[in-house]
């Protein structure tokens, strides 16, 4: 698997980090820009293996495909991949069109780009990777693109008499980019930051299973469980089993739930149109980290695993619903390719790790400059990039790519050469700064090597809590 090519979560983040609002500023990277929500960087898609999904023919699959890599030759970020495909599904199904509407009779392509000097000529709006190259070369124009609603974004762009025209294939063309962009440029399968995402877009909602009690329906007394408990160790990260929308985030009891919980609503399922939510329960306050209205995507650390309320350990109680109706967890997972009783595999840490931290740790002393790579200053992603580059593997530019391209493990499972992430907002979204896990002191607390902030040296200190965020091995 080529790091370069992990997708990560389906829709993405910017190529750079957002800035820090605590007090000192950390480590942020050389494209500091501004922060929106999925997050990852460009991706691209082997056009000659494309999968089919779902009801899409294989003309609006292999559009798609070409909207995300002219994206990618741009730099785009997933975030703007999506944006593009979700106008295109909007304008067009992701059909190249030789006819326009009644408002844009001239309107062509994809995009129904206007004969208006603006977009080209009559071939280049016909052609899908030209038409595309000037949807993003536009939607760049549009100051604040990656912090706006993305229908609003693509509207700056289109100028549709409805504003929120695109808003209904934003899910869409989500997953597109998450079936498309599960291969990377070789044509190889990839897995994502939760482990990986099936064929229809679930993924496991825990990376350290210790246990599932298959006890969804048992008799509880008064009333029947209505989830699936999974045991694992307080902290770990609880990930979106799906793409969705929060539509609860509270550390009040709900309809019996204790607190803290979690309702995504993952829209209707494309087989039988039954609404799909899920719901996630006993987190502690600290341990929630999304919001009502937040789009989630699949994969995105969402809260951490507690014991609040009616609990006799730590553990996540996870329920499915259909049409407001709980259903089975482990049996609804399953049909969606994912076996909730296997804990997803955490690799190996490999000798790259421990090379790359010995080469950190040789440049101790040397300045934090902003946007810096070596040889004689580092930013933090900077340092981790060099590091791993000297053990012989390539690392995305920012630490929020850097974040994608890890698979996510817990903090029991750190190894020396490790990457540990901070984010400013509890979202990968909001990564700003990332360093090498350096291992234990005599004391037992745990260690980084990182390029900190300017006016500051590449230093090996202890880890700090603040605005922790979450942890990532390298693969191979």
């Amino acid at each position: 698997m080529k790091l370069a090519g992990l997708l990560g979560a389906a829709a993405a983040a910017a190529l750079g980090l957002g800035a820090v609002v605590v007090g000192v500023v950390l480590g942020q990277d050389e494209a500091s820009a501004a922060v929106c929500t999925p997050s990852t960087s460009s991706v691209q898609v082997d056009t000659a293996a494309l999968p089919s999904v779902g009801s899409w023919t294989s003309e609006q699959v292999t559009n798609a495909a070409l909207i995300i890599n002219a994206g990618e030759a741009l730099g785009i970020s997933a975030r703007g991949q999506q944006i593009a495909v979700m106008t295109a599904i909007g304008e067009s199904s992701l059909r190249v069109l030789d006819h326009g509407d009644g408002p844009g009779p001239d309107s062509r392509g994809l995009f129904q780009q206007r004969d208006n000097g603006a977009w080209g000529t009559y071939e280049d709006r016909m052609d899908p990777t030209k038409s595309a190259t000037n949807f993003y070369r536009a939607l760049q124009g549009v100051e604040g693109w990656e912090e706006l609603e993305p229908t609003i974004a693509a509207h700056r762009v289109q100028r549709n008499a409805d504003p929120y025209h695109y808003g209904k294939s934003w899910d869409p063309a989500g997953e597109l980019l998450v079936q498309l962009a599960g291969f990377d440029v070789d044509g190889e399968s990839c897995t994502t930051r939760a482990g990986v995402i099936s064929a229809d877009g679930w993924t496991h909602p825990l990376p350290d299973l210790r246990k599932i009690w298959h006890n969804y329906g048992t008799w509880r007394g008064s009333y029947a469980h209505a989830g699936e408990d999974l045991t694992a160790p307080a902290g770990t990260p609880i990930y979106a089993a799906a793409n969705g929308l929060v539509t609860r985030s509270s550390c009040t009891a709900f309809q019996g739930r204790s607190p803290c919980n979690i309702i995504i609503d993952h829209g209707a399922d494309p087989a039988t149109g039954q609404r799909i939510e899920t719901w996630y329960v006993h987190m502690y306050p600290t341990g929630v980290h999304v919001a009502v209205g937040d789009r989630v995507t699949v994969g995105q650390h969402i809260a951490d695993v507690g014991s609040n309320g009616n609990s006799s350990g730590p553990h996540l109680h996870l329920e499915v619903h259909l049409d407001g109706v709980t259903v089975d967890p482990d049996a609804f997972f399953a049909i969606r390719g994912v076996d909730l009783s296997t804990r997803p595999t955490v690799p190996a840490v490999t000798a790259a790790a421990g090379q790359a931290l010995t080469w950190a740790r040789t440049q101790l002393g040397m300045p934090y400059v902003l946007g810096a790579t070596g040889p004689n200053s580092y930013d933090c992603s900077g340092l981790t990039l060099r590091a791993y580059q000297a053990a012989g593997i390539t690392l995305p530019r920012t630490s929020r790519e850097q974040y994608t391209a890890t698979t996510r493990i817990s903090r029991a499972d750190l190894q020396p050469g490790d990457l540990i992430f901070w984010s400013n907002d509890a979202t990968a979204a909001g990564i700003y700064h990332v360093a090498i896990y350096a291992g234990k002191d005599a004391t037992g607390a745990d260690r980084v090597v990182q390029a900190p902030a300017p006016g500051k040296t590449v230093e090996e200190i202890t880890l700090w809590s603040t605005n922790l965020y979450g942890y990532g091995r390298v693969g191979t």
